[in-house]
């Protein structure tokens, strides 16, 4: 049986055969997609580490500190939500006074 074409209907299988072997095909290709982009990120960190010695120590550093921040902006900002879910719930409701809390006289 001929493996389906990217151009057939994804929903036109004759057999459950037929479209497990279409998964592998995508599977494959999205492997080989995933080792050309590593070979291709490699090449560029040897050639720029080539050309700018300590290019990819500095990357890396600088990556680290990155997303350090973005961590601690995340947390204000998480914090902040909820900060103002905790004041909006307060704000609607008036805490009673002790004159409201007398003996019901």
């Amino acid at each position: 049986m001929p493996s389906p074409s990217p151009t057939d209907d994804p929903t036109d299988f004759a057999t459950d055969e037929a479209l497990l072997e279409w998964i592998e095909t995508l599977e494959s290709s999205d492997r080989m997609l995933q080792y050309l982009m590593a070979a291709e990120v490699w090449a560029l960190i040897e050639a720029m580490d080539d050309r700018f010695p300590g290019f990819w120590s500095r990357f890396m550093a600088n990556r680290q500190d990155a997303m350090k921040a973005f961590v601690r902006a995340r947390k204000a900002k998480q914090r902040a939500e909820k900060d103002r879910e905790s004041s909006s719930d307060t704000d609607g409701k008036k805490a009673p006074s002790p004159k409201d809390e007398g003996d019901g006289n």
